[in-house]
């Protein structure tokens, strides 16, 4: 925003927090060569001058098992973890720190192929009616790409510019992270479940998605 109109009015209705989680410089001295947990340290004590209620400093916990069941109570996105003796390495993503994202698993039935991106259209039963809930293309072998489509162009019903659609019946079972927009975010194949049925994939049985 440039308009200091507009500005005051967005502090008024969306008050933004300031997360600080890592201190890279202190009074013109570069710290990337301390360890994590070192720049954690400085930086809660450098928190604690600052007196405002829209500075936070983002804690860090040792007790991954306590930590991650805190993230999926509040259906957080996921956590970011760090080697505490690791040093910043500007530039790049090393294996000292990983995103690890609190996935939403589910069963959907397949709707349709896209022949021009490799997708597969899946959905499920929303209020007795058959709603497209998003497309999948990742997580298959080549050997499961394969099958299903076959299956798909072996049973289909219809055929529409790219799209081969064929009815309910191939379940399957994917994971996300949530439902935003009408489509699935970041969604993975994760197996075949021949052993459901295509009415039991419900809007209903879609974990944390009738919240949101």
């Amino acid at each position: 925003m440039k308009n200091i109109e507009k500005i005051h009015q967005a502090v008024k209705s969306t008050p933004v927090t300031f997360m600080a989680f890592d201190l890279l410089m202190e009074n013109g001295v570069l710290l990337l060569g301390k360890s994590y947990l070192d720049r954690k340290k400085q930086l809660e004590k450098v928190i604690t001058t600052i007196d405002h209620p829209l500075v936070k400093f983002v804690r860090f916990f040792e007790d991954s098992e306590t930590l991650w069941e805190s993230v999926s109570n509040v259906q957080g996105e996921g956590v970011i973890a760090k080697r505490i003796k690791s040093t910043w390495q500007e530039g790049q993503r090393t294996k000292h720190w990983l995103k690890i994202k609190n996935m939403i698993i589910a069963t959907f039935f397949v709707l349709a192929y896209d022949e021009a991106n490799a997708f597969f259209h899946i959905g499920c039963l929303y209020k007795g009616e058959i709603k497209m809930i998003g497309k999948v293309g990742q997580g298959f072998t080549k050997e499961e790409k394969e099958a299903l489509v076959a299956t798909i162009k072996k049973n289909q019903v219809k055929t529409v510019q790219s799209l081969t659609y064929v009815k309910p019946s191939i379940c399957i079972e994917v994971e996300f992270l949530e439902f935003s927009r009408n489509e699935l975010r970041h969604p993975k194949f994760r197996r075949f479940r021949l052993d459901k049925n295509w009415e039991d994939c419900t809007w209903e049985a879609i974990p944390k998605l009738e919240q949101n």
